[in-house]
């Protein structure tokens, strides 16, 4: 009896384990705003090999996706003309930030800046924009769109990064404002296929201590 118990607790512990790793490899699939109200919440909950669906809509959000693994971010469609998911800032910072994770896949959006009020004077004022990659490996940014950032476009630090069909024209400067259109350092390295990068007032790509391979795309008027 003892044998036959010990038996059916090992059954029982195998199947539990065996459907621990299942949902780690393939996950779940978290509908925004269907099974989170934000986009940020959905990255909160968030575990390892899920998938975020954003429904079309503009998001006033500033995101944030740190200590992560394995996850995709994406809109309903992401290769639609135009994106169906707009993300806008909604604070004096990057409209998304990848810190110290790995496996991300960002896909489908329009990432601009947006608004928020300025204590002092109470006023609305713009603030926000572009994409911050920092300490994180096998980062995929696909299928984006960088409109009227403010200050920002793309900044990797110390990250693997794969870029690809991306377009970044001009952000909104202030005159002597030196804005590049891709920024890669520490020891970065930036895959980029199609990505076009225009009119940005600095180095159209500045990289320092990091390798680039780039094909198909183009810098121009920067």
């Amino acid at each position: 009896t003892n044998l036959r118990s010990r038996l059916i607790l090992t059954s029982i512990a195998a199947t539990l384990f065996t459907l621990i790793l299942i949902q780690d490899v393939y996950g779940a699939i978290i509908r925004v705003p269907g099974d989170a109200q934000t986009i940020q919440q959905a990255i909160n909950i968030a575990r390892q090999g899920d998938e975020i669906i954003v429904s079309p809509g503009i998001y006033r959000e500033t995101l944030v996706i740190e200590d992560k693994m394995r996850i995709i971010l994406r809109s309903t469609d992401p290769d639609a003309d135009p994106k169906p998911v707009t993300i806008r800032a909604n604070a004096d910072r990057p409209t998304i930030t990848v810190r110290d994770s790995s496996e991300i896949t960002i896909r489908g959006f329009i990432i601009t800046s947006g608004t928020e009020i300025d204590p002092t004077t109470l006023e609305e004022v713009s603030v926000g924009g572009g994409i911050d990659v920092i300490g994180s490996q096998d980062i995929v940014l696909d299928e984006l769109e960088l409109v009227e950032n403010i200050g920002r476009t793309i900044s990797i630090d110390s990250s693997s990064v794969t870029i690809t069909n991306i377009d970044i024209p001009e952000p909104i400067f202030e005159e002597g404002d030196e804005i590049d259109g891709i920024s890669i350092t520490n020891v970065s390295d930036v895959e980029m296929e199609n990505v076009n990068i225009e009119n940005n007032p600095g180095d159209g790509i500045f990289i320092e201590n990091s390798s680039l391979r780039y094909v198909d795309g183009a810098v121009t008027g920067n």
